[in-house]
């Protein structure tokens, strides 16, 4: 039996907004071990499951789509970031204290 992983999407380190971490994403875990190509030196698998991405709006429609399938999945929460709710000013960097 396949095994996945549902978390909630983050955003990438190369930007501020949030638009992305509003979806939940269902990954597979591979199956089996890659291997190289002992000739150019690339890294294969036999695993096509590695390949599938799966986004859904919301936890329970992830749930519910592996439950449909026989996915057996684990759901990993997503952490909650502590934002700083105060306004700075550039010149602030600058004053004597």
């Amino acid at each position: 039996m396949t095994k996945a992983r549902i978390f909630k999407t983050y955003k990438s380190t190369m930007q501020s907004g949030r638009g992305k971490e509003k979806n939940w994403q269902l990954e597979f875990y591979p199956e089996s071990k890659p291997f190289i190509y002992k000739i150019m030196g690339w890294t294969g698998s036999s695993d096509v499951n590695q390949e599938i991405c799966l986004k859904f709006k919301t936890l329970d429609t992830a749930v519910s789509f592996a439950n449909k399938y026989g996915i057996d999945y684990i759901i990993e929460k997503p952490i909650k970031e502590k934002i700083e709710q105060f306004s700075k000013c550039y010149a602030d960097n600058f004053r004597h204290k």
